[in-house]
This record gives C-alpha cells, sequence and structure tokens, in this order.
C-alpha cells in the first residue's frame, strides 16, 4: 500500500506540482531551475528525514530510476546529430571541448590532493576524485537557455558558441562514467587484482556495442510509427527494455541510451519527432528521478559539509580557467571576456545523474561522501548560478 502511496505521490509531483511551482519569479531570481527543489524533497522523504521513502520502498521503485536514467542518457544521446554537428564551425568543437576538458583537469587536481589528505592514496580515492571533476566539467544548457532570453542584457554574448559548448561538454561525463564503470566493474569481478586499464576499455567496449545494438533495435521500431502517441509508448517501451539490460549486465543505463540515443538519430534523421517527445516528458520524469534520487541520498561523512563548498568554488574558477584559456587558443584574436567562463557555471542533471549511476556500482563512506559533494555542490549551483550565468553573458566578448 505504501508503494501504491508511493506512486501517486511521484505522479503527481512529476505531472502536477512541477509545472506550477517552476516559472513564478523572475530568471535573476530563481532558484527552482534545476530542480534542487524536487531533490530536497527527496531527502526529507527518505530515511534521513521522515522516513516515508525508505530502503525498501526504494528497491521496489528502482525500475523508475533506471528508466528516469536511461531517458537522460537518450536525450543527450539525441543531440548529436551528425547532419548539424557538420555545420558547427571547427573553432566552437574547440572551445567548447578545450573548456571541459580544462575544467576536467583543474578540478580534478586540488579535489585529488584534499581526498588523498583525508582518505589516503589508492586508486579508489584517484577514481572518487575523477568522478567529481567529471560531475563538475559539464554545464547546465538549461540555465543558459533561460538566461540568453534575457538578451537585451546581452549584447555581446556569442550565444552560439556558448550554447554549443554546453551542448558538446556533455560527451565528458559520458565517457567518463564509462571508464569509472569499467574500472568499478572489474573491480568487483576481481577484488584482489590490481587495476588493469586493457580490462576498463574492454568493458567500455562492451557497453558502446550494447549502446549500439540497443539503437539500432530502436531505429527499426521507430520505422513505420506516424502517431504520437504510439510513438512516446515505444519510447517509453524501450527505455524499460534498455534499462533492464543494462542493469542487468552491470552497464549504466545512462551511458548505454547515450550511446542508442546518437545511434537512432544519426541513422533515422528523425530528432524532431523524438527529440519532441523525449523533450515533452522532461519535467515528469526529471521531477520523479530528484525525489528518488534525494531520498536515497546519504552524507557518508561530516567532511561532505566542507568538501562540497569547496568542490562548487573549484568547479567555478575551473569555468573561467577554461573558458579563457579555450578562447584563447580555439577562437584566436576573437577573445573572450575575463569573466566569459562563468556563462558555463551552472551545474546541469547530468551530475545527479552520475551519482545514481554510480549508487548501482558503489557503496561505501568514501563512495556516499562524494556523492554528498556533488548534490550539496548540485543545490549551491541552482542558488547562485542565475546570478553568475548573466554576469558571465553580459560581459561575453570584449568589443
Amino acid at each position: 500500500m505504501k508503494i501504491l502511496l508511493a506512486l501517486i505521490l511521484l505522479l503527481l509531483l512529476g505531472l502536477g506540482a512541477a509545472p506550477r511551482i517552476q516559472g513564478r519569479l523572475p530568471f535573476s531570481r530563481r532558484f527552482m531551475l534545476v530542480g534542487a527543489e524536487f531533490l530536497i524533497l527527496g531527502w526529507a522523504l527518505g530515511d534521513e528525514g521522515l522516513g516515508f521513502l525508505n530502503r525498501e520502498m526504494l528497491a521496489a521503485l528502482e525500475p523508475l530510476l533506471v528508466l528516469g536514467l536511461g531517458w537522460i542518457g537518450l536525450l543527450v544521446g539525441l543531440q548529436f546529430e551528425v547532419g548539424i554537428l557538420r555545420k558547427v564551425p571547427p573553432s566552437f568543437y574547440g572551445t567548447g571541448l578545450l573548456q571541459g576538458l580544462i575544467a576536467l583537469v583543474a578540478i580534478f587536481l586540488p579535489l585529488h590532493f584534499i581526498l588523498v589528505r583525508i582518505f589516503g592514496s589508492s586508486p579508489d580515492v584517484a577514481a572518487a576524485a575523477f568522478f567529481l571533476a567529471a560531475a563538475g566539467a559539464d554545464s547546465s544548457q538549461h540555465v543558459l537557455a533561460l538566461a540568453l532570453r534575457e538578451r537585451k542584457r546581452t549584447p555581446h554574448a556569442p550565444v552560439h558558441l556558448y550554447r554549443f559548448s554546453a551542448e558538446v561538454d556533455n560527451l565528458i561525463p559520458m565517457i567518463a562514467l564509462a571508464l569509472l564503470a569499467g574500472f568499478l566493474h572489474q573491480r568487483a569481478l576481481l577484488p584482489m587484482a590490481a587495476p588493469s586499464w586493457l580490462e576498463t576499455f574492454r568493458m567500455v567496449g562492451l557497453g558502446t556495442v550494447l549502446g549500439v545494438v540497443l539503437g539500432l533495435l530502436l531505429s527499426l521500431l521507430q520505422k513505420g510509427v506516424r502517431e504520437p502517441a504510439h510513438h512516446l509508448l515505444l519510447l517509453l517501451g524501450f527505455l524499460a527494455l534498455s534499462g533492464g539490460v543494462s542493469r542487468t549486465l552491470g552497464f549504466p543505463a545512462l551511458y548505454v541510451n547515450f550511446v542508442a540515443g546518437m545511434v537512432s538519430v544519426n541513422i533515422l534523421g528523425h530528432r524532431d519527432d523524438t527529440w519532441k517527445l523525449a523533450a515533452a516528458s522532461e519535467r515528469p520524469f526529471y521531477t520523479i528521478f530528484l525525489v528518488l534520487v534525494g531520498a536515497g541520498w546519504s552524507l557518508g561523512s561530516p567532511w561532505a559539509l566542507l568538501l562540497a563548498p569547496i568542490f562548487f568554488a573549484v568547479r567555478i574558477l575551473s569555468k573561467l580557467l577554461g573558458m579563457s584559456l579555450a578562447g584563447r587558443i580555439a577562437l584566436g584574436k576573437r577573445l573572450l571576456g575575463p569573466r566569459a567562463g562563468l556563462a558555463m557555471s551552472g551545474q546541469s542533471g547530468i551530475s545527479v545523474a552520475l551519482v545514481a549511476s554510480f549508487h548501482f556500482l558503489e557503496r561505501g563512506t568514501l563512495a556516499d561522501t562524494v556523492y554528498s559533494v556533488v548534490l550539496i555542490g548540485f543545490i549551491l549551483s541552482a542558488l547562485v548560478s542565475p546570478t553568475l550565468t548573466l554576469m558571465g553573458l553580459q560581459r561575453g566578448v570584449k568589443p
């Protein structure tokens, strides 16, 4: 009975409350941009709060969480259509990828130093620092898109450059997820053996092949489907199938569906139909997903409360450094202003999806601590990223 009540509550939040709660305040004063309020609500309903969504109920609702991860991965994968990407100037690729990679390194180095001082030196600590760097390297397209609507306040902002940079740096956490999952998977199978890069890449290859096969299947299923209702049912069925297969085989549904989305959109060219359906279901899927992640959130260690603001500050500085260096290298004389990196300061929901993905692979004090660091950083970003993004856009390019 409690599980039924939990499902009703989640559906009410996803289908009813989310659209009404969001959008009531001006952008520059909005906290509810990326769903941090539902993450906090889930925490309050979980074992750390009221105990309504306890461990047993979360285990029963796990298929919903896997479905949400698959939906996020598919939505991200659908953005990478070769026909559209060919039209993008090479300098945009250089800027977008470089700023993300520079941010990855700039976050990893100081956080690895700090984690070693707290937890000691080990491959697990290095993996934890890499996880934090991957989660912080991404940028929120949603916050950036809302900020760009205030074009009258951003006359010099290179709109297409920022949008493409926020889109293409999604590749970094996805690839990092595959590498970390491969590392953790082999360690679970062979706990006494030394980590092997060859075995890690083998697991990444198997997960990629699974995504390609599922992408081909999705492409075949979509042929002949014309009615939107049928298309939506097909997508839901596919997400249930891909999530179940990925979970059974030990691969992250987020990454597998990301690959499947890229394969499907480049075979069929049906980006408009599939994209519209996936985007239309964003709020209910994302709201339910955030509540479930929040309900399973455990602090891990009090160190998380200190590490989270450090992670947040290092991430903002890494975006400033990344955009500045990437602009100088890739754009030549079109130098970006010193605050340009602030336009990429929003932390996206992909970082929360990384946390949910690794909950299936790794638990323990260190793991729960770094998960808490990412989630608290996500909340801090929701509080201040609208203001920071506008600051970055106002001085986007030197006139």
